[in-house]
């Protein structure tokens, strides 16, 4: 571990956590898929360990697409594994959250501007910038850019 002397702060920057419900979703039919939300509250203890300034998450926070039936669900089990880091949890949309670019060989459908509403009545805005000491942090919403939203 370093020491205090040698760094101005620390933070964690996660992705891909794919939360979903434990039980009732069959989003992904792969066994992996099914511990994710055990890997996601292990990730977020480890997070707390270090006591970071603040936490960047880099998208596909919840595995179910806005579409499906257990997208609510996942999301507020993924308030609830984050909790601890509400009010320092930066978020940025990634393919699961609002979709993807329009290419038919991508795992997600194509971007929805009703799906990035979702995403940011739950999270915030997918573009944000903010700062921390003398370090100005810009988070870009990667998923839109050439999707052909107007957005």
């Amino acid at each position: 571990m370093l020491s205090e002397d040698r760094y101005q702060f620390n933070f964690a920057i996660i992705g891909d956590t794919h939360v979903k419900p434990e039980s009732g979703d069959q989003s992904a039919p792969w066994k992996v898929n099914e511990l994710a939300t055990g890997r996601a509250r292990w990730i977020a203890r480890e997070i707390r360990r270090y006591s970071p300034r603040f936490v960047i998450h880099l998208g596909d926070l919840v595995h179910p697409v806005p579409e499906l039936p257990t997208f609510d669900q996942a999301v507020a089990l993924t308030k609830n594994v984050f909790h601890k880091h509400h009010n320092a949890l930066h978020v940025i949309p990634g393919n699961h959250d609002i979709g993807d670019k329009p290419n038919r060989m991508m795992p997600a459908n194509s971007v929805r501007d009703e799906w990035i509403a979702i995403h940011e009545n739950n999270f915030g805005p997918g573009w944000s910038t903010f700062d921390s000491g003398d370090i100005r942090f810009v988070l870009v919403n990667n998923p839109v850019l050439n999707s052909g939203s107007p957005i």
